[in-house]
């Protein structure tokens, strides 16, 4: 174990740095091409490829779609509120600009695990691909390499147990076609993230996480829902142009995976490791109902174990005991054996814990952006990724308002001038 020389460290850093501008070169040439792509079919008015309704046949589709969507959005409420409540949260409707959010319905102390949910689909970077199991997000194990697909050659897993499973129940299926349909380039995150959902809520069962009833529930940026906006219109049709190429069944209509591209705009989740990297992205319905607050009291973490407990099984969340993955997390879970109850679905799903005590009736938050960020950067992020405005007292109300909580916090993270001498608080 000798030490490193002055010499040998900037040669790291150089190479790091070398890789990180190649990531870079590739990440913008991937993105020229989807514009590219989308710009002509935008030219050429494609929209109504793939059986788009036309006529008395869209007239009468819209005349029934209010009843229908306010039936669905009804169905999903009472779901998400029932799953709510078995891990000691509720639902509270807080207008129409915040729309529906979890609430504490008991208190909770610090570090006490509030909500723990499975994902609509989740998908990795680029930058990952060979880095982390595609299913569990986990590194491979001392002394051994990754599994690549053979399919698309840029999934890897841990095991076989975990290929099986992204392929039969993590829409794998969907992403192995888009990726091989696109080569020699390949398609964005969103665009994979967009193609794995579809695939998997058409094949959800009725009351499923992922069903699209519970997708299309979650609240879009505005001027984006519903392929109202012609870039995401675009984007979605050149989806589901190579997914039709592809052979893919059951193949996901251009104007669903435009309002799946709509609602992720702003319900992703980034997946992050315990040292806090980021390796992915993922859409977690449920948890997509926490909002933003500059000084939030809930972290997120991401764990691949199982979910959904049976009614006999005592609740793991809400309790304050600690989540822990068990062996029984790293398997695929096949059929239950004769006299045994069914083994429960496992994914990488959310854990949601307090990261302060939260009373009873006291909303849920987390941070979108970057906690650390001055108050001018957080709201640009927040409008650019979000489409709105951050007022919460404590660190966006009165910034300029001398010795005001905003200020003071302003003053710690991005140093504020004292009004009387002009010089660093």
């Amino acid at each position: 174990d000798r030490s490193w020389t002055f010499e040998e460290l900037d040669d790291e850093e150089r190479k790091m740095k070398a890789y990180e501008q190649l990531l870079e070169r590739k990440e913008a040439a991937e993105e020229a091409w989807v514009e590219e792509v989308s710009a002509s079919l935008r030219e050429t008015g494609s929209g109504t490829s793939f059986g788009t309704r036309t006529g008395e046949a869209a007239a009468a589709a819209a005349a029934d779609a209010g009843a229908s969507k306010r039936r669905i959005r009804g169905e999903v409420l009472r779901r998400w509120q029932a799953t709510a409540g078995a891990q000691g949260l509720r639902l509270e409707h807080a207008g129409a600009a915040l729309g529906w959010r979890l609430v504490a319905a008991r208190s909770f102390a610090q570090g006490e695990v509030l909500l723990l949910a499975p994902p609509a689909a989740t998908a990795m970077d680029e930058s990952a691909a060979e880095a982390v199991c595609h299913a569990c997000m986990g590194p491979p194990a001392e002394g051994a390499t990754l599994r690549r697909c053979s399919g698309c050659q840029f999934a890897h897993y841990c095991s076989e147990a975990h290929q099986k499973l992204a392929w039969a129940q993590m829409g794998h299926a969907a992403e192995c076609k888009l990726i091989a349909t696109a080569k020699p380039r390949t398609p964005t995150r969103s665009m994979r993230l967009a193609a794995i959902a579809a695939h998997v809520s058409l094949k959800a069962a009725p009351g499923w996480h992922a069903e699209p009833g519970a997708l299309l529930s979650l609240q879009p940026r505005d001027g984006s829902a519903d392929g109202t906006d012609s870039d995401v219109a675009a984007v979605a049709l050149l989806v589901a142009r190579l997914l039709a190429a592809s052979g893919l069944t059951p193949p996901p209509r251009p104007d669903y995976l435009s309002a799946l591209l709509a609602r992720l705009r702003c319900n992703g989740h980034t997946l992050h490791d315990s040292q806090l990297q980021p390796h992915g992205a993922g859409l977690y319905p449920l948890a997509s109902l926490v909002n933003h607050a500059c000084l939030p009291n809930a972290s997120a973490s991401f764990q691949f174990r199982q979910f959904g407990a049976s009614p006999s099984t005592p609740a793991e969340v809400g309790s304050g005991t600690t989540v822990a993955k068990t062996s029984a997390d790293t398997t695929d879970p096949g059929p239950a054996q004769s006299g045994r109850q069914p083994r429960r679905p496992s994914a990488l799903c959310l854990i949601l814990r307090a990261t302060r005590h939260l009373a009873r009736g006291e909303p849920l938050s987390v941070s979108y952006i970057d906690l650390a960020a001055p108050f001018q950067a957080r709201q640009l992020s927040l409008a650019r990724g979000y489409g709105f405005a951050c007022t919460c007292a404590e660190r966006c109300l009165n910034v300029d308002t001398a010795h005001s909580p905003a200020w003071l916090y302003e003053a710690l993270i991005a140093g504020v001038n004292c009004p009387q001498c002009q010089q660093p608080w």
